[in-house]
């Protein structure tokens, strides 16, 4: 999940980019919704100029999150010079806010319209050389593959952890922050973003067994003292898990917004019913299960109704009914920034990416009670983070953990034409395809898998916000599924 808590700068006229169709022309469009500093127009941008397969490892609305937390710290920039001008890439020297000089790349389908595949920032004689291509084959052992990932990548810190016959395996490289001593331990803990979605997800399959809900459980009823329109009040539990409902997508935060849906409350599960109050009475994206539409504020509606049915706080309910029960000791909902968690002291600090340098950032305050559910200020350490998909691995291949199978198969089973299930992707980059999720709030990457026939869990996280695809995480996951299986998928 992306959030972004800064208020949002006037933005200035785009122009259309619907006839954006030359590489030189998708660069212009890209810098123009880059200054703007605002989400919809940079989402407006990514809708209209990403191609399709940019949104295989990443959501358009995390893209222009993302997008959106680099402008607001390098915005304005100008394109200095051009260095590589082809059908398949442009190399823009371009000069940044405070006049720094960066190196700005975007990758093109080779053929019209040639939209955008891949973006960096970074040197601008390193980005010359082409898309990145990573081979690790050659690792020793996890802690050697750990600090080849982080070195490659140019990132503070990685942990990775696999699953293997009941047998977890781990490694961590790099520093808690970047330009301090201190370095990462594997108990140290990591945001684990959407990934949050799943464990939501896994809440609520726990509380359909015990009879508290359903899966056609529908809004109007399990929220009868709510205001709410009247398209949203037939949306069932399902629909929410599986992004069908038609609510808003709600990626696109910004301060004001945020500020105006706290109001005065101060408790997390008051802020959270303030958020849900709010969605349910905008317009909605798209009919009743009319398409998908990767949406936030559904999974922020799930944690609110388990509340509801329960009467206890979201983040209770995660501790007693996944952390305890899958063996999750170091698992929480917390606060980014905190003593003891994530960006705080004594933990991983989370960072932005400037040029060649990256820089410490936190993404804190009350939108991570908002977004709780979906998955803002989960974390755990890399070797927990295992253990819940391992879980969830062998529910799946059958063994009775704590879910019925029945439960289980219908969290895991995706509808007809979309890969995504209920809080799960079934991803295809592999010859059998695994189970996963990935996550990030702009400054943690996580990234998590599993493979039902090979019986194997790999799962990876980096303490930087990262553009390129495949992800350092993920890069360190098939690397590692290839030396076991040998099969190649990069």
């Amino acid at each position: 999940m992306r959030m972004m808590l800064s208020i949002l700068v006037a933005a200035t006229t785009l122009v259309s980019c619907s006839n954006q169709t030359t590489p030189r022309a998708r660069l212009d469009a890209f810098v123009a919704a880059f200054n703007t500093q605002d989400l919809n127009k940079i989402r407006q941008m990514v809708d209209q100029d990403f191609s399709p397969k940019m949104f295989q490892s990443r959501k358009a609305e995390e893209w222009a999150s993302q997008t959106q937390q680099f402008a607001l710290n390098f915005a304005p920039i100008s394109v200095e010079k051009i260095l590589l001008d082809k059908p398949e890439a442009i190399v823009a020297l371009i000069e940044t806010k405070g006049g720094r000089k960066m190196g700005l790349r975007l990758d093109f389908e080779g053929a019209a319209p040639h939209q955008i595949i891949g973006i960096r920032f970074g040197d601008p004689e390193n980005l010359s050389g082409g898309p990145i291509k990573f081979d690790f084959s050659d690792y020793k052992n996890l802690n050697d593959l750990a600090t080849k990932v982080r070195d490659f990548n140019h990132v503070p810190a990685i942990a990775i952890a696999t699953w293997k016959d009941g047998v977890i395996n781990s490694a961590v490289n790099g520093k808690r922050e970047a330009g301090k001593p201190a370095a990462v331990t594997k108990n140290d803990l990591w945001l684990v973003g959407s990934i949050g979605k799943s464990m939501t997800a896994t809440l609520i399959g726990f509380l359909i067994e015990e009879g508290k809900l359903k899966w056609d459980s529908k809004l109007g009823e399990l929220l009868p003292k709510v205001k709410m329109r009247d398209e949203y009040r037939a949306i069932t539990i399902e629909q929410l898990l599986q992004h069908r409902s038609g609510l808003p997508q709600d990626s696109l935060y910004d301060g004001v917004t945020v500020a105006r849906i706290v109001g005065k409350n101060v408790t997390p599960t008051d802020i959270r019913a303030s958020y849900a109050n709010d969605i349910l009475n905008r317009p909605p994206l798209a009919k009743l299960m009319e398409k998908f539409a990767y949406s936030n504020a559904g999974y922020a509606i799930l944690g609110h109704i388990t509340e509801i049915v329960t009467g206890q706080p979201y983040e209770k309910l995660m501790k007693t009914y996944v952390f305890d029960k899958i063996g999750m000791p170091s698992a929480l909902v917390g606060m980014p920034g905190t003593k003891g968690q994530p960006s705080g002291e004594g933990q991983p600090h989370g960072h932005l990416r400037n040029g060649t340098e990256a820089i410490p950032h936190i993404l804190q305050g009350p939108i991570n009670h908002m977004t709780a559910p979906a998955g803002g200020g989960v974390c755990c350490t890399i070797e927990d983070l295992a253990r819940y998909a391992a879980w969830h691995m062998r529910e799946f291949n059958g063994e009775n953990l704590g879910l019925k199978p029945e439960t289980v198969q219908r969290l895991h089973t995706p509808i007809a034409d979309q890969p995504y299930a209920a809080g799960w992707v079934m991803d295809t980059r592999t010859p059998n395809p695994f189970h996963g999720h990935n996550g990030s709030d702009g400054t943690f990457v996580a990234e998590m898998a599993f493979w039902p026939k090979e019986k194997f869990v790999a799962v990876s996280i980096i303490n930087e916000g990262f553009e390129a695809s495949p992800t350092p995480p993920m890069q360190a996951i098939l690397t590692i599924y290839n030396r076991l299986f040998g099969q190649k998928t990069n």
